[in-house]
């Protein structure tokens, strides 16, 4: 990877990744017969997430993703935030994977060689996603929560990635950049299920 890692290609690639999360959120949505919302009222557990999305299977009703946390998107826009989490959750479900730690790294694997496909292995935007997904997964597994500027967050883990730091060195040194934010629901038993 060639191109310098500073805030204003991580912006550009994000924005590049958002418009792909746009694009393929309503081919999927066509194809799977609905789309999303954005709403307060998410479902943040497994159980519940693979409750509404067969509820929505069934009735064709827009699914529920998570409209908080929106503001400082790596994606460039709350939309394409919205998207990427609608296309995360159907990856949960598709996949059959949980929750757990080690089932959102695996989703974010999978979804990721998606990203390469579409921008190249060793494109800016893979590392961004990486980043984004694997990195807040593993902060989140780290710390108990989110942390609160993703923007920020996903430029300082990507910088040390692309000097070699494995995922978890990367966030531990960008942890004191970002704050803490909130878990926005404690993993329970079910979803910590291998």
């Amino acid at each position: 990877m060639q191109t310098a890692i500073n805030a204003h290609t991580i912006a550009t690639a994000g924005r590049h990744l958002g418009r792909f999360f746009i694009t393929r959120a309503a081919r999927a949505a066509k194809d799977i017969g609905f789309g999303y919302w954005p709403a307060d009222d998410a479902p943040g557990t497994y159980p519940a997430l693979m409750a509404e999305i067969a509820d929505c299977l069934k009735t064709r009703r827009a699914m529920r993703v998570w409209s908080g946390g929106s503001d400082s998107t790596v994606y460039g826009s709350a939309e394409a935030n919205y998207a990427f989490r609608y296309l995360h959750d159907l990856g949960h479900y598709i996949h059959g994977l949980t929750f757990s730690y080690a089932h959102e790294v695996e989703l974010a694997r999978i979804q990721a060689a998606q990203v390469a496909q579409a921008f190249g292995k060793d494109s800016l935007e893979l590392l961004v996603y990486r980043a984004d997904t694997e990195g807040q997964s593993t902060f989140n597994d780290a710390y108990g929560a989110f942390p609160e500027d993703q923007a920020r967050f996903v430029l300082h883990v990507a910088l040390h990635l692309s000097q070699g730091a494995t995922m978890r060195q990367a966030v531990a040194l960008a942890a004191p950049f970002v704050g803490l934010s909130f878990a926005p629901q404690e993993v329970t038993a079910v979803d910590q299920a291998a």
